[in-house]
């Protein structure tokens, strides 16, 4: 459930537009749309990398119960 949500938090985040379509607040000198859609680089690779190692750790677990 917790990958799923990174995942989807992930591909989501960036298209809810109506929340962040704004020229203010500026934050150094640019608007609200740019700098927000920044934000969302890092953020979604975080959440794509925390999803692949807790899918990992998940399909390890999984095999060591089986051996």
């Amino acid at each position: 459930m917790v990958i799923w949500t990174c995942l989807l938090a992930a591909f989501l985040g960036p298209l809810l537009v109506p929340l962040y379509v704004r020229e203010q607040p500026r934050l150094g000198g640019l608007p609200l749309f740019y700098w927000s859609q920044l934000i969302w680089i890092p953020l979604s690779a975080f959440l794509l990398v925390s999803a692949y190692f807790l899918a990992r750790r998940r399909e390890r677990a999984g095999q060591v119960g089986r051996q």
